[in-house]
C-alpha cells in the first residue's frame, strides 16, 4: 500500500542493511516510535521463542539449578538480542507493514497477528498474552480483556477475537465528529509526517480505515476529493458536513427524548447508563457491521498464513556480533526529526512545559514502556473539552489497563500536568 511502501523506502535508506540492529539502534531519532516498540516486541518474542526451543523432556526443567541457570542465561541473553544485518530489510519491512496495516484496519490487524495467520482456536491465555502486540488503539485490547475475563472462557477462535474486536471498533466512533476522527487518526497522520515524500496519509488508506469502521459516506468523501494524500486540515474539510449522516451511519438511532436509544435488534436501552448491568463483551458483540474492506487490504499486505514464512520474529539468524546493553523500556529519544518535533509540540499542549527526562519517565512508569500507547493517549487529552473528560480518558487508557497506583509521584505529576491545562 502507498503508505507502507513510501516509509519503508524512507527507513531503509536511513536504516540501511549493513549491520546489526540492537535495541538501542532501533529506538533511534529517524524510527517512527509505533514501529520502533514492534521491533522491540519482536526481540522480545525471539527470546521467549528460544527459551521454548531450549526445553526437551529429556531434561528436568523444574530442578532448582536447572531454573536457576535457564534464568540467568536468558536474563543476560534477552538484552542483548538484535535484528542481524541479513534479516534487517525483511524484518523492517514487515514491521512496517504490520504497524500500517494496524493503524489502518485495527481489528483485523490485531486478530490476525495474535494468531499469526492460523484458523485454529487459541488458549484464552496466549490471546491475553498477544494483545501487547499493538496498543495504538486502547479501546480494543479493552473490549478484548472484558471478553477474556468471561468465567470458564478456556480457547478463543479468530472469528470470535475478530467479532468483538471488530464490534468495539466500531462502537467507538458512533456519533463521531470531524475533530473526533482527526483525533482518531492522530498515530496515522504522525507515521505519514516521519515520511518527508507523503504530503499527508494516501487517501486509499483514508478510505480502507473508514470503511474498516462501517462509515462508508466518509469514505466516498475521501475519493470524491480526487487527490492522492489528504493533510488534517484537506480530512478536516472533507468531514466538515458529515456529523449527521455520519451519525445514521453508525446506526445511532434517538427517540423524541433523546434520552434512550434502539439496538439493531430494536432492544430500547438507556443512554450510557443502562449499558452498565451488562458485561462489556457483550455490549460490543451486539453491535453490528460486516468488516468487508478486510478482505480487500489483505489482497495488498503481507500474508501472515503463508507456509514458507514463519512469523516475524522467527526470521532472525542466531546473532554473532558483540552484545550491547538494552536501554530502560522507557527511552524515548529527545525529539530532533519531523515526527518528535510534532510529538514535542503535542506534549507541550497537553502536559505544558515537558523535558525529554519527564517523558522518559511518564513512558516507563505510566504506560510500561509503551511509547506508541503514549503518544495515542496524549492525541486523545488533547481533544478533550473539559478536565472531566481527559480524566475519563487518563483513568480509562492509562490507569486501568497499566495498573497504576493513582497516589505514585509519577501519576500524580502527570494528571496534575493535564489538569493544569484547563485551570489556566
Amino acid at each position: 500500500m502507498p503508505l507502507a511502501d513510501a516509509l519503508r523506502r524512507h527507513l531503509i535508506q536511513q536504516f540501511p542493511a549493513d549491520r546489526a540492529y540492537d535495541r538501542a539502534a532501533i529506538h533511534a531519532d529517524a524510527m517512527p516510535p509505533l514501529v520502533a516498540a514492534f521491533l522491540d516486541q519482536t526481540l522480545d518474542r525471539w527470546t521467549a521463542m528460544q527459551r521454548d526451543r531450549l526445553r526437551s523432556n529429556w531434561f528436568d526443567f523444574e530442578d532448582g539449578a536447572v531454573r536457576e541457570a535457564e534464568t540467568r542465561l536468558f536474563d543476560a541473553l534477552g538484552p542483548t538480542a538484535r535484528v542481524p544485518a541479513a534479516a534487517w530489510e525483511s524484518t523492517l519491512g514487515g514491521a512496517v507493514d504490520l504497524v500500517v496495516r494496524f493503524l489502518t484496519i485495527p481489528a483485523r490487524a490485531l486478530t490476525d497477528a495474535v494468531f499469526e495467520g492460523e484458523p485454529d482456536p487459541l488458549p484464552a491465555e496466549t490471546v491475553r498474552e498477544r494483545l501487547i502486540l499493538f496498543d495504538a488503539y486502547p479501546y480494543l485490547a479493552e473490549a478484548a480483556r472484558a471478553y477474556l475475563d468471561q468465567p470458564h472462557l478456556d480457547t478463543v477462535a479468530p472469528d470470535d477475537l475478530f467479532h468483538v474486536l471488530d464490534r468495539a471498533d466500531r462502537r467507538k466512533v458512533q456519533g463521531y465528529e470531524a475533530h473526533g476522527w482527526l483525533t482518531l487518526l492522530g498515530p496515522l497522520f504522525d507515521l505519514a509526517r516521519s515520511v518527508p515524500a507523503l504530503g499527508g496519509v494516501p487517501a486509499s488508506v483514508l478510505r480502507d480505515f473508514f470503511e474498516a469502521k462501517g462509515a462508508d459516506a466518509l469514505a466516498e468523501r475521501v475519493g470524491e476529493r480526487g487527490v492522492p494524500e489528504l493533510d488534517e486540515a484537506a480530512l478536516r474539510d472533507a468531514l466538515g458536513s458529515e456529523d449527521g449522516e455520519q451519525k445514521a451511519e453508525n446506526g445511532e438511532r434517538r427517540t423524541e427524548d433523546g434520552g434512550r436509544t434502539t439496538g439493531e435488534d430494536g432492544e430500547h436501552v438507556a443512554a450510557g447508563a443502562a449499558d452498565a448491568s451488562v458485561p462489556l463483551w457483550q455490549r460490543f458483540a451486539r453491535e453490528g457491521g460486516d468488516g468487508s474492506v478486510n478482505a480487500r487490504f489483505e489482497d495488498r499486505t503481507p500474508d501472515l498464513a503463508a507456509p514458507a514464512d514463519p512469523p516475524l520474529w522467527q526470521q532472525f539468524s542466531a546473532p554473532d556480533a558483540e552484545p550491547s546493553a538494552r536501554p530502560p523500556a522507557a527511552k524515548v529519544p529527545a525529539p530532533t526529526s519531523d515526527g518528535d518535533q510534532a510529538l514535542e509540540e503535542l506534549e507541550g499542549r497537553v502536559l505544558g512545559r515537558t523535558t525529554s527526562g519527564q517523558r522518559s519517565r511518564f513512558v516507563e512508569h505510566l504506560f510500561q514502556g509503551n511509547a506508541g500507547t503514549y503518544a495515542t493517549v496524549l492525541h486523545a487529552l488533547d481533544a478533550a473539552a473539559s478536565w472531566t473528560e481527559a480524566s475519563q480518558i487518563i483513568a480509562r487508557d492509562v490507569f486501568r489497563p497499566f495498573r497504576v497506583n493513582i497516589y505514585g509521584e509519577h501519576a500524580v505529576a502527570f494528571t496534575d500536568a493535564v489538569e493544569a491545562r484547563f485551570q489556566g
